[in-house]
């Protein structure tokens, strides 16, 4: 290769909790895989420390990366050289010398191109990727990782230029795929349309995601969570200027166009299952006979919950409905009864539903008192385009 990486021998000398057995252990896993590709031992490792050292959390994390960086190429393929150095010129991405006390990495965002009409929104998000991408395999694990965006020279016209559906997808990807610990977002420079920007994105964030949400209205806001003097010159700092940063990062990017056609390379096989949730959205919907008084106040949300980790799914995107007193006879009796529908795109099958719905019986029977051969659990897998959401289809925001 004609690009250097993190050497794996360093990462395991300075994290004592990195084992090179669960490593061989994902490596294993990897093999019984057919449709991912062998990821190398540092990139398991950027996984499995990203994931606080949980293997199954690590497996669903490789499977969810590879398979939306090879679903959605256009907005997390290899950027051509053309591509990046306009799109440098739009933006500008850097990493900050030092890190924080905790060890936290510090990115700062900035437009440098204000105008509207040169804002590409897959292309900044492709450009935003790939240097992340870079930084993680030359520099490996660290504690976290800390974005400042300073909004100064955002205007109306670049919202209307944001493409919600590629925006979905690098969320899904940020939160559930690639190998980051987000320890927060800070926001300066806020512009008086923050609000509408934020309620453009936040119906496809975790909560987890938008507690790290911080929006400063002086720079004493952020120096309480980033120390002053780590920062550029232009935030009152001690690190060298934005423009210095600036042109070091395109240095390395351009560099390193190898690395970026080398990532690429590592493609899930489209045309071999797979277990990925990328495209699951469940509705769990509950009838029964039993008094509405008589059911827990709380079950929607814990069988919310239910849904979402038996699916493998985003919380935020579970849809749960109990309906008590229903005029409802099973077998001729009022005795107490229930019927369900589970409709979900994808994960539903022959061997998942059983999975499913041994823990869905097992919850109502209990708080409903139900007998178990007293309701029926219907399974619906929904195509994409017979789903709508956000006021289109699955279809149109996956493009599937």
């Amino acid at each position: 290769m004609s690009f250097k990486l993190m050497d794996v021998s360093s990462e395991y000398a300075k994290d004592a909790r990195l084992s090179p057995q669960d490593v061989k252990t994902l490596s294993d896993w990897l093999e019984t895989e057919p449709h991912l590709p062998k990821a190398t031992e540092l990139q398991l490792i950027l996984f499995l420390q990203s994931c606080y050292y949980d293997i199954e959390a690590a497996k669903k994390a490789i499977d969810n990366f590879f398979t939306v960086r090879t679903q959605c190429p256009e907005i997390f393929g290899a950027p051509t050289i053309e591509t990046l150095k306009r799109e440098l010129t739009v933006c500008s991405i850097n990493f900050l010398p030092e890190k924080t006390p905790e060890g936290y990495v510090v990115v700062v965002m900035k437009m440098i191109d204000t105008r509207p009409e040169n804002y590409n929104c897959v292309n900044q998000i492709n450009l935003m990727d790939s240097i992340m991408m870079l930084y993680l395999h030359q520099h490996g694990t660290c504690n976290g990782i800390v974005s400042i965006s300073d909004m100064q020279g955002i205007s109306f016209g670049h919202m209307t230029r944001m493409n919600l559906g590629a925006i979905k997808k690098q969320l899904f990807y940020v939160q559930e795929g690639a190998p980051l610990r987000i320890k927060g977002m800070h926001h300066i420079n806020i512009v008086p349309f923050t609000d509408k920007l934020m309620a453009m994105v936040k119906p496809f964030m975790k909560k987890e995601l938008t507690d790290l949400l911080y929006f400063h209205n002086s720079m004493e806001g952020l120096y309480k969570h980033v120390p002053k003097k780590i920062l550029p010159k232009e935030y009152g700092g001690d690190a060298p200027s934005l423009e210095f940063l600036h042109e070091q990062s395109c240095k390395n990017v351009l560099e390193n166009m190898e690395f970026f056609k080398w990532l690429d390379s590592f493609k899930r096989n489209i045309k071999t299952p797979t277990n990925s949730h990328f495209y699951k959205m469940p509705h769990f919907r509950v009838e029964t006979n039993v008094p509405q008084s008589k059911i827990p106040a709380d079950l929607p949300q814990r069988l919310c919950q239910i849904v979402a980790n038996s699916l493998s799914k985003q919380l935020s995107y579970c849809c749960v409905t109990v309906i008590g007193d229903v005029n409802m006879c099973w077998g001729g009796t009022s005795e107490p009864a229930a019927q369900a529908t589970l409709m979900s795109i994808g994960s539903l099958g022959i061997e998942p539903n059983k999975k499913h719905a041994k823990i869905l019986y097992e919850i109502l029977c209990k708080e409903l008192g139900i007998a178990k051969d007293r309701m029926y659990i219907h399974f619906n897998s929904a195509p994409p385009s017979e789903v709508g959401y956000n006021g289109t289809t699955f279809h149109d925001i996956f493009g599937k």
